[in-house]
């Protein structure tokens, strides 16, 4: 099953500077092309729908990776949930 990546630049909004790719290797050559400094997400083909009105939603973790190997993650501790 093939994955779509979102990839957005830090600072940028409202659309501004989106990226899609399909492949793990354009996500990091793009990666490696903006030095490390950009927001990947992944896009859900079927998002989680919540309630009786199937509202769709999302949750919002932050991490920082500053390894790979060993491999050390950074999670922020207050993730949230937005409903749409």
């Amino acid at each position: 099953e093939r994955g779509i990546w979102i990839l957005k630049e830090p600072a940028a909004n409202c659309g501004r500077g989106i990226r899609v790719v399909a492949e793990l290797e354009q996500l990091l050559q793009h990666a490696l092309h903006k030095n490390w400094d950009l927001v990947a997400q992944k896009y859900l083909e079927r998002p989680l729908l919540v309630g009786p009105e199937r509202r769709k939603c999302d949750v919002r973790l932050w991490v920082l990776v500053t390894s790979w190997n060993p491999a050390v993650v950074w999670a922020w501790p207050e993730p949230y949930l937005r409903l749409a």
